[in-house]
């Protein structure tokens, strides 16, 4: 009776021992992947986000990748054990950056007498516009003689010459008539008077 409690007991503890092992190897075999490198963090945020990575920090579980964008300074945390993306947080913004790279602080009266006191920011004087360019087109009268002459013909009404815009440039066309050859339309830039195209009615 004692032996035959000894024999369970053995067979029990061995089973146990066979399956400790196995779910060791088995936490083994998951957990073998090598974890992420640096670089390799490095080469992941430079090819997701097309940016410029500036500073690697290594932490217990994440690498935290700061990259700079068109659009400002962000932090990427990528998983070492996994390569998952964490999170993304921006830190800094491109256009304010510009803006006190381009209006540096500059020491005040006050700042001399009060000595410690933080120099006030002066703010950035606003930039004189450029006044458009106006643009002056030839007149539909003068459209129609040059026309005449380049046809030698008439134009008999003004009201039906027309404009069209091609390549962002204006055209005037004018229908000339003539007696005794075919009638056609004259293809003028409106802004230079320069005829560019004269096409025969069919």
């Amino acid at each position: 009776m004692g032996r035959t409690r000894i024999k369970k007991f053995g067979f029990g503890a061995a089973i146990i021992v066979i399956l400790a092992i196995g779910a060791w190897q088995l936490t083994k075999t998951f957990t073998s992947a090598e974890p992420l490198s640096e670089a390799e963090a490095t080469s992941k945020a430079e090819e997701l986000y097309k940016g410029k990575v500036v500073n690697v920090k290594n932490k217990s579980r994440a690498y935290e990748v700061t990259m700079e964008l068109e659009s400002g300074t962000y932090i990427v945390e990528i998983n070492r054990d996994t390569g998952e993306i964490g999170s993304v947080s921006r830190i800094k913004e491109k256009a304010a950056k510009e803006e006190e790279q381009e209006t540096p602080r500059q020491p005040s009266e006050n700042t001399k007498d009060s000595p410690g006191k933080k120099p006030a920011k002066q703010e950035p004087k606003p930039q004189e516009e450029t006044p458009a360019k106006t643009v002056t087109f030839i007149t539909k009268e003068e459209a129609a003689q040059i026309a005449i002459k380049t046809m030698n013909g008439e134009v008999d009404d003004m009201e039906d010459i027309e404009t069209e815009e091609s390549g962002g440039v204006t055209y005037y066309l004018v229908d000339v008539e003539r007696e005794e050859a075919e009638d056609g339309t004259v293809r003028i830039n409106a802004i230079t008077g320069e005829v560019t195209g004269v096409f025969y009615d069919d």
